[in-house]
């Protein structure tokens, strides 16, 4: 249930760059990834569970050092150029 879930917060220094109104304090999940996947063919019949197990969280790194921990949005040519699309339908 959404409200037993566990969520960790961003860094301190995440959360000294926010606004100080920003209730955007959380670090996103594999279920918030999943529920903002494009809605593309082969992304609206993907289950949690392939989903998970396909894809993975693209971190940028710089000087050894996570700064942005979002993933690439997913597209068309992303889904295309990764992974075949056939497996995907199955």
């Amino acid at each position: 249930m959404p409200e037993k879930r566990i969520r960790i917060t961003k860094t301190k220094e995440q959360l000294d760059d926010l606004d100080d109104n920003s209730t955007d304090i959380f670090k996103s999940n594999i279920i918030e990834r999943y529920s903002i996947r494009p809605s593309i063919h082969v992304m609206e019949n993907l289950c949690l569970a392939k989903f998970a197990a396909f894809y993975h969280k693209d971190c940028k790194n710089e000087n050894n050092e996570t700064i942005n921990g979002q993933p690439d949005v997913l597209t068309d040519d992303l889904v295309e150029i990764n992974h075949d699309v056939n497996d995907l339908k199955e």
